[in-house]
């Protein structure tokens, strides 16, 4: 979990290349999950200890059996750190630049990050594209972001009230 994934490239692009998916969506997407499931699974532990042992006591009384108290304690309990873990590593993922650039070398299956480097150039490049596609990349995040800017809020300050 604590190794950048510059470090891992070179060995997952040969797992990649012997299994057959570079230059494929598949193998990006696995390595966001492989990367981030360790990360996402340390946040939402962490916010689902702190939940107070009386509710699952509460629910024990009212005779839930395990899979209803996950599913009418924890799941309501954990909703913003659930949301802020999804929009976090949603935002990471499509800002990212380096994993597509290394996975996908075809022109057709550029990312939207990779099309945008593309067009900024040192000494070419025309400025009127690059803010128009920095623009319309950045869209995306600004939409769900908006959408879920209260649960956002909820889940950063869920993490400091006792």
């Amino acid at each position: 979990m604590f190794i950048p994934s510059q470090v891992t490239i070179i060995p997952v692009y040969i797992l990649f290349g012997r299994l057959g998916i570079v230059d494929t969506y598949l193998s990006v997407i696995l390595s966001y999950v492989v990367l981030y499931i360790p990360e996402a699974i340390l946040l939402l532990t962490a916010s689902i200890k702190a939940i107070p042992k009386a509710y699952f006591e509460a629910a024990e009384i009212d005779g839930c059996s395990y899979f209803r108290k996950v599913e009418n304690v924890v799941i309501p309990m954990a909703k913003p750190a659930i949301f802020l873990t999804t929009i976090f590593y949603f935002i990471i993922s499509w800002n990212d630049l380096f994993t597509p650039m290394i996975l996908l070398q075809g022109m057709k299956n550029r990312t939207v990050m990779v099309a945008l480097a593309s067009l900024m150039g040192r000494y070419s490049g025309a400025p009127t594209f690059q803010f128009a596609g920095l623009l319309l990349g950045a869209i995306p995040a600004i939409i769900v972001y908006t959408f879920f800017q209260r649960q956002i809020v909820e889940g950063l300050l869920s993490g400091g009230i006792k």
